[in-house]
């Protein structure tokens, strides 16, 4: 049912300018909801359906439990879609139940160049949600990269491990060797790791 909001004569001759009809100058149409960010949720993660969770899904792949980082400074993308514009307020990854050392989180756009990072980041927190605070920017509908990278193997992160070796290439995970910090071009292969972290960006602080 439409919803009726009063609005002053100029709101309603914009209304009427544009083509939506003729209305009355002190009732329009409610407008829609037009904060970014917010149609797809709040948080894209490799497991979410903008990403490789479908895939994910059909795999049968098991809930995520804390694992070591399988290589120092090895870097792991994955991609994601957006079919409408993506607030980005921060980028977070799900601590497990050890931190050390360090960690980088990072956004690519589809020719693999990066669009930002939170840089070189102290892992801090036991089984938190560890979340970074970047500069606030629109990513736009289209195809875009998001990477994950650790300088070394005793921190533990939540992921999923259930995925056999050559599923991991099919789940469409890239990985990256000697990329601590996150490189300006990420120059991927085939990954060859059997775990899908939890880990993504984020449009609230």
């Amino acid at each position: 049912m439409p919803v009726r909001q009063r609005v002053d004569a100029a709101s309603a001759g914009q209304f009427n300018r544009f083509g939506y009809g003729r209305v009355h100058m002190d009732f329009v149409l409610a407008k829609p909801d037009t904060r970014k960010g917010l149609g797809m949720g709040k948080y894209i993660m490799p497991q979410s359906p903008e990403s490789i969770g479908v895939i994910l899904g059909g795999m049968g792949s098991e809930a995520p439990a804390s694992g070591a980082w399988g290589v120092a400074n090895g870097a792991i993308a994955f991609p994601i879609w957006l079919t409408e514009p993506f607030w980005v307020r921060s980028l977070w990854v799900a601590n497990g139940a050890a931190v050390a050392g360090n960690l980088d989180m990072g956004i690519y756009d589809e020719k693999f160049r990066k669009i930002l990072s939170c840089g070189a980041t102290a892992q801090a927190g036991v089984s938190v949600l560890q979340r970074v605070a970047v500069p606030v920017r629109t990513l736009e509908a289209g195809q875009y990269w998001i990477a994950l990278v650790k300088d070394d193997v005793v921190g533990r992160v939540m992921r999923q491990t259930s995925l056999p070796a050559p599923c991991q290439g099919a789940a469409m995970g890239l990985g990256m060797a000697a990329a601590y910090p996150l490189p300006a071009t990420f120059v991927g292969l085939e990954s060859s790791a059997v775990y899908v972290p939890v880990f993504g960006i984020s449009s609230i602080l």
